[in-house]
């Protein structure tokens, strides 16, 4: 499983968090790292001045509801890394691992600060069964785990193209596997967009929630019936669904199954035909200022 970290864009005012993220609203996520399914999510609040735990641990402590004891894996990046968290997810049989920072606490100088390294060199020391390393390949790589130690060699392409045969971390090779897990469920999010800039908080978090849970439902599905069907045809039976559902709220010109589809289309404007042709009438008819801003959502 891989934790992650999203910034929901905010463009209204926010009391949501006691420190102001000027690039958005912060949300920790806990996704599977072969599906992508979104397990957990937490928008942050602010820091408990209580709390004798930082903001990173006490979010995965959050977030990890529910998976103790089960034997998971969970890989992190150095925003959340540390030794006492490492040490927490062990007693609670969650192996862990993840790159971590320079100025990490509890980890020797000579890991975090290495001299005299060339391209491939490894350096690493142990405390129980937590394994802090530091290996060179076109950068310094810094990294911590309880689990999957060890060396494999792969193959990589060199500069000049060719492929070389290089000796890597099991732990660096497994981490670069599965650090994406959140990728595809953010790319299948980034086909079909629906981000607009609101004026409270709270509805860009309420969207953010309801279009997290689209690609979910997808995966469940997918995964439930093996199922080959695209995404987009997925979102167009969901929206027919829940226009089924709601029907009776909304007058039948405004809404039908052609300007459902029309809506999907990339490319599409502002303002499509038949939203036009109906504000055109609802002029006409006196219809009420509400329902044309709807229209010009297709």
């Amino acid at each position: 499983m891989k934790v992650s970290l999203n910034l929901l864009d905010d463009w209204g005012s926010s009391n949501v968090c006691q420190e102001k993220n000027p690039y958005g609203i912060k949300a920790f996520l806990l996704a599977d790292a072969s599906s992508s399914y979104i397990y957990n999510m937490d928008i942050y609040t602010g820091r408990n001045g209580n709390s004798t735990t930082n903001v990173a641990e006490r979010t995965v402590n959050h977030l990890i509801d529910g998976i103790a004891y089960k034997g998971h894996c969970l890989e992190m990046d150095n925003y959340f890394c540390s030794v006492p968290l490492f040490k927490k997810l062990e007693n609670l049989m969650i192996a862990s691992s993840g790159t971590f920072r320079q100025n990490q606490k509890f980890i020797p100088d000579v890991i975090k600060n290495p001299s005299n390294m060339a391209k491939g060199d490894m350096k690493f020391m142990k405390c129980g069964n937590t394994l802090a390393l530091v290996w060179i390949d076109s950068k310094l790589v810094r990294f911590l785990t309880n689990f999957d130690g060890g060396l494999s060699p792969v193959f990589q392409r060199a500069e000049d193209g060719t492929q070389i045969r290089v000796i890597k971390p099991n732990s660096i090779i497994n981490y670069n596997q599965y650090k994406g897990g959140i990728d595809k469920s953010d790319q299948y999010e980034a086909y079909y967009s629906d981000s607009k800039r609101f004026i409270k908080w709270w509805k860009k978090v309420f969207m953010n929630l309801f279009e997290t849970n689209i690609p979910n439902s997808f995966i469940i599905y997918r995964e439930a019936t093996n199922s080959t069907i695209p995404y987009l045809a997925e979102r167009k039976d969901l929206i027919r669904g829940i226009y089924m559902m709601f029907r009776n709220d909304f007058p039948n010109q405004l809404i039908n199954q052609i300007h459902l589809q029309h809506s999907l289309e990339k490319g599409a404007s502002g303002n499509c035909r038949l939203s036009v042709q109906y504000k055109s009438s609802s002029k006409a008819n006196g219809v009420s200022m509400s329902s044309m801003r709807f229209s010009r959502s297709s």
